[in-house]
């Protein structure tokens, strides 16, 4: 599937009705934004928007605090 199918393929997952070009304005805020299926993530770029998508992952549900020991785990600090 070609890249712009597969996006909009996710971007629909979260805003059923969505058919682009424009984005919805919860992602204008340039932040992370959290949805039910997909995390989208915005940063701005002089008078442009870079967005980057994912499906959600099992640590997506993880506490900021259980996120900070799995990194230093990671790294192999206990």
């Amino acid at each position: 599937m070609p890249h712009g199918r597969h996006f909009a393929a996710m971007m629909q997952t979260e805003w059923k009705q969505w058919q682009g070009p424009c984005v919805p304005v919860e992602l204008l805020a340039g932040k992370t934004f959290p949805g039910g299926k997909i995390v989208v993530a915005a940063t701005a770029i002089d008078d442009m928007w870079l967005l980057t998508i994912r499906r959600r992952s099992p640590a997506d549900r993880l506490t900021a605090r259980e996120r900070d020991i799995a990194r230093r785990f990671g790294r192999g600090l206990d």
